[in-house]
């Protein structure tokens, strides 16, 4: 340190760094080459170190795409979502597709400035059309209604229950017969007809518990 080197290396120099090797592979009319294999290893190591120091600057930066090339971040695209890729069929898809980050790089692609395949395939901005639902519909209520109207009265149901219970990662499930008959008590129903459903009962519990998750689902 006496004699000036660097603890480490800062965010500048390694840009200095990919600048520089970007820079050898490209021929005078500005063209871009491919990086040897040997190089490509070097840029994606470099970018990781980077990423990882959390010292670096969207704003210029280079990263390897999967054809080898070293392109600014903002030009470049990472597959967020795989269905897309049958979208990039036409010219300007295998566009993009070309200007893919490496994979090795996918997972943080999108903090390094990349753009993901479905905000070039979908822009929301542009989409200024109005869509309007065609098709058959069928109300919530009546959809309700025949599930249960389609469902077995039989112990498929108790079956359910438990397995339901153990996808929930319960460790105890237990089934009681309520044999009470509220029906004459309609204190606090929506609706008087709703008494008919006061009991008896088959009432189900298991150990697991709601996460906030569950809630949200």
């Amino acid at each position: 340190l006496d004699l000036g080197v660097q603890a480490c290396l800062s965010y500048v120099d390694v840009h200095k760094v990919l600048q520089e090797i970007h820079a050898s592979y490209e021929d005078e009319s500005g063209d871009n080459h491919q990086l040897s294999v040997c190089d490509l290893k070097r840029v994606v190591q470099l970018v990781k170190i980077l990423h990882d120091s959390k010292d670096f600057d969207q704003d210029g930066f280079l990263l390897p795409t999967m054809q080898g090339l070293m392109m600014p971040a903002s030009d470049c695209t990472f597959v967020d979502q795989k269905e897309l890729l049958s979208m990039a069929g036409d010219v300007e898809g295998r566009k993009l597709l070309e200007h893919t980050v490496h994979y090795e790089l996918s997972d943080i692609a999108q903090s390094l400035g990349a753009v993901p395949l479905s905000g070039r395939l979908l822009p929301s901005d542009n989409l200024d059309v109005a869509f309007e639902a065609v098709g058959p519909h069928e109300e919530l209520t009546a959809r309700l209604s025949s599930i249960l109207e389609d469902y077995p009265c039989d112990e498929t149901i108790l079956k359910e229950l438990i397995q339901n219970a153990d996808d929930a990662g319960a460790t105890c499930v237990s089934f009681v017969m309520d044999w009470r008959d509220n029906r004459h008590d309609s204190t606090g129903l929506l609706n008087e007809k709703m008494s008919d459903w006061q009991g008896p009962a088959v009432l189900a519990f298991n150990n697991s518990k709601f996460s906030s998750a569950d809630f949200a689902n």
